[in-house]
């Protein structure tokens, strides 16, 4: 079972010389590394060509946002099995050892890492509910391997096969933000499973590109616009779509004035967008096997069950 990397790198020179030498070291005969850069501006590609000849770069002539560049990179994967890294994470060796052997569970679509980061927090598994009409996520309290409601895209493995049967990360949550959340959610509707792996354990700088390229204050509306489109694409049940629509008056009232009028921007973003994400649902329906109860049900017995067996 052959694995491909695929690294997506916006101006992450830096970051790139000081991860590159561990992504190599995990890597086993056979396997493959692609980075798809996303036109940077800085010298990412001209230091990947000259000091890594033998690592597989993808350039963008224009920048097309995180989303596609994760979908580029895998539909280049020459591999079934391909494990999605940030520029800024530094993974242990035995990393794919670790992830690997999940996915002989025809079930597992996907397989996240637990990610430890500068302050000596360990992250990756999460939980979900819905509550006051919008899809509430949270890092899990308990951070031991069993099943997560999405991996984090900065530190996954995918089934190829899969994601491309689910379309891979949803352009319309662009510029980035709530992509693997998205599609960690279309998987368990989809009848498939997503499981963490706690002792994949890899070092994550978290938000080196984005901060600096986008700020805190954008980042906050990006997460607020795609918290709306991820409820307008996804929820089917229509009783949570009616308590998300009861519950609109309050957050963009409440809400709004708690976040300084950022939730309100990002809902008019939001809005904005309501014809591609109504395109993006539709695009969805012929995949759907669980309802949205049903996967929050069906997750929350998964990992009774591992406690239980544990």
């Amino acid at each position: 079972m052959h694995v491909s990397i695929v690294i997506p790198n916006y101006n992450g020179l830096e970051v790139l010389k000081k991860h590159i030498p561990s992504v190599l070291a995990c890597m086993r005969d056979g396997d493959e590394l692609i980075i798809v850069d996303d036109a940077s501006n800085d010298a990412s590609v001209a230091f990947l060509k000259t000091e890594y000849p033998q690592i597989r770069v993808i350039t963008h002539v224009t920048n097309k946002r995180f989303g596609r560049t994760c979908n580029d990179g895998v539909d280049q994967a020459k591999h079934e099995y391909v494990l999605l890294l940030n520029n800024d994470v530094a993974p242990p060796k035995d990393l794919i050892g670790h992830v690997l052997p999940h996915f002989h569970d025809p079930r597992v679509a996907a397989v996240g890492c637990l990610e430890h980061d500068s302050q000596g927090v360990a992250s990756g598994k999460s939980v979900a509910r819905f509550a006051r009409g919008m899809f509430v996520h949270a890092r899990a309290a308990s951070q031991k391997s069993g099943y997560t409601m999405w991996s984090t895209a900065g530190s996954m493995m995918v089934r190829k096969s899969i994601w491309q049967k689910l379309g891979g990360m949803d352009y319309a949550f662009r510029p980035a933000y709530f992509e693997d959340i998205d599609l960690g959610y279309r998987i368990w509707k989809a009848g498939y499973v997503v499981r963490f792996e706690a002792k994949a354990r890899v070092f994550h700088d978290h938000e080196t590109t984005n901060m600096s390229t986008f700020g805190d204050e954008r980042i906050q509306v990006m997460s607020y616009k795609n918290g709306f489109l991820f409820m307008w694409k996804n929820v089917t049940d229509v009783s949570i779509f009616l308590s998300h629509i009861c519950w609109l008056p309050y957050h963009l009232i409440i809400g709004g004035y708690r976040s300084h009028g950022l939730l309100i921007l990002g809902f008019i973003q939001a809005t904005l967008q309501l014809t591609e994400v109504m395109i993006s649902r539709w695009n969805t329906r012929k995949y759907i096997v669980l309802s949205d109860r049903e996967v929050m049900k069906k997750y929350e017995n998964l990992n009774r069950s591992t406690y239980e067996q544990k």
